[in-house]
């Protein structure tokens, strides 16, 4: 048995992203990955799935997609985030943390063929770039700068 972890590793390698495997704890292994939108803006990809198994769910988060700089404005970016996700998310959703993070996330099954998750996987940051716009308004643009 082949396990779905196995095949990642292995499309990673094929395809040649730069994927970075942590495992989290026996069960579980997160990989991660940065995208650059812009020489200030880093997206970065983060999967999550049970490490040993031939079938799992996976959670897949895009982080830093923009970051809510004034919170006076929360009620406005939520109203945002509601219109975006019934017209632009596609079966992605965006959400707003607690801390002003505004990221992007989907769950799903995956079991033999893990390429509808790579190719879900890849989707990720042109949907974040067509959000850009949007999410600039209100909250101007992404500088990784003011997060370290």
């Amino acid at each position: 048995m082949t396990t779905v972890m196995e095949k990642f590793d292995a499309l990673f390698a094929e395809k040649k992203v730069p994927v970075q495997k942590v495992m989290i704890s026996d069960e579980l292994v997160l990989y991660h990955v940065d995208f650059t939108l812009s020489p200030t803006h880093i997206l970065r990809m983060e999967m999550i799935f049970q490490a040993y198994v031939d079938k799992t769910d996976i959670q897949l988060t895009y982080r830093y997609a923009s970051f809510v700089k004034d919170y006076q404005r929360r009620a406005e970016v939520l109203e945002l985030i509601n219109q975006l996700n019934e017209s632009h998310t596609g079966y992605y959703r965006l959400f707003l943390a607690g801390d002003g993070e505004v990221y992007l996330k989907t769950l799903m099954r995956v079991h033999d063929d893990i390429l509808p998750a790579y190719e879900s996987l890849i989707q990720g940051p042109p949907i974040v770039r067509g959000l850009l716009p949007d999410l600039e308004a209100i909250n101007g643009p992404m500088n990784m700068e003011e997060f370290k």
